[in-house]
C-alpha cells in the first residue's frame, strides 16, 4: 500500500483528477471540501441511526435512514468526483492559467454524473415523508432527540456546501443537477430530523418571538 502521505500538497495547492492542481484556497476546492465535509457528518448521523434505534418497534425505521443516508454517501462521492474533473480546456487562457488544464482528459470523460433520478429519488423520500408527518405553520428549533438534533445539523452543513457549489458556479462550468441535488437534500435531511423526533416522541418546539420574554442571568 502506498504511503498515504505524498508530501505534494506542501506547495500550498492540491491534486484533482486528471492531474490538475489547484490552489487549496480555490473555489473548486472549497466547494469539494465542504462536500467531503458532509459527507462525513451523514456518516456521523447514520452511526448514531444504528446505536440509538435498537428497539424493536424501531427498525423499520433504521433500516429505512439507514438505506437513504448510505445511497446519499455514495452520491456525495459521485458529486466530489464531478467537481474534481469538471475543469474546461480553453486554448485562450493566458499564462499562468494554463497550468490549470487536465492533463489526462480520458480520465475525466469517465467520471460517473448525478442523475436526474437521483434527484427524483430524493423528492419520492420528501413525498413519504411528508405525507407521514403533521404540517408546519411555524419555524421549529433544531433540537430534539441526538438523532433529530444531528439531523439538524448536517441539513446545516448540506446548506453551506450547496453555497459553496453556487459561489463556484458563478465562476466556472458546474453540473446543474449537482446544485439541484443539494438543494434536495437539505429539505430530505430536515424531514428525516423530524421524522426522528415524531417516531421517538421528541416532542417540537415552535419558535414564536416574544419582545417580552424575560432575561435571565
Amino acid at each position: 500500500m502506498a504511503k498515504i502521505y505524498t508530501r505534494s500538497g506542501d506547495s500550498k495547492t492540491t491534486g484533482l483528477l486528471g492531474g490538475t492542481r489547484l490552489g487549496k484556497h480555490s473555489y473548486r476546492i472549497e466547494a469539494i471540501g465542504s462536500l467531503d465535509e458532509l459527507n462525513s457528518f451523514v456518516g456521523f448521523l447514520l452511526s448514531l441511526t444504528e446505536y440509538f434505534l435498537k428497539d424493536p418497534n424501531l427498525m423499520e425505521m433504521r433500516e429505512t435512514f439507514k438505506n437513504i443516508l448510505e445511497k446519499v454517501q455514495t452520491d456525495l462521492f459521485v458529486i466530489g468526483s464531478d467537481l474534481s474533473g469538471n475543469l474546461i480546456r480553453n486554448k485562450t487562457l493566458p499564462h499562468p492559467l494554463k497550468h490549470h488544464y487536465p492533463k489526462n482528459e480520458e480520465t475525466i470523460k469517465k467520471i460517473p454524473k448525478i442523475r436526474q433520478t437521483d434527484i427524483h429519488w430524493l423528492e419520492e423520500w420528501m413525498d413519504h415523508f411528508q405525507s407521514e408527518l403533521p404540517p408546519l405553520k411555524n419555524f421549529i428549533f433544531p433540537r430534539g432527540n441526538p438523532i433529530g438534533a444531528l439531523a439538524q445539523t448536517v441539513r446545516a452543513i448540506c446548506r453551506r456546501s450547496e453555497r459553496r457549489t453556487v459561489q463556484l458556479a458563478m465562476r466556472s462550468k458546474v453540473n446543474p443537477l449537482i446544485l439541484a441535488y443539494l438543494n434536495r437534500l437539505s429539505d430530505l435531511l430536515f424531514l428525516l430530523a423530524r421524522a426522528a423526533n415524531q417516531k421517538t416522541h421528541a416532542s417540537e418546539r415552535i419558535w414564536k418571538y416574544s419582545p417580552e420574554l424575560p432575561l435571565k442571568f
